[in-house]
């Protein structure tokens, strides 16, 4: 027996999320959230990474805050 991934291909990746939608989209079932910011330059850089991941994971809903909008 192989081992068999518990999180199959997503069809969608991240979603964008705000300040005023977080607590009522974090609070529905498994989630993860990538903070960002216009300015920072490491965020950029991690961005294809974060896109990448999300698409593997159909089981888990990834939200993408930008922290630069938020207040």
């Amino acid at each position: 027996m192989g081992y068999k991934n518990p999180f199959p291909p997503a069809r969608s990746s991240l979603q964008a999320v705000t300040d005023g939608d977080f607590k009522s989209k974090i609070s529905q079932g498994l989630v993860a959230v990538a903070f960002k910011a216009k300015w920072c330059g490491a965020c950029k850089v991690a961005a294809p990474m974060i896109e990448e991941e999300a698409k593997k994971y159909s089981s888990i809903t990834t939200y993408q805050l930008d922290a630069s909008d938020s207040s």
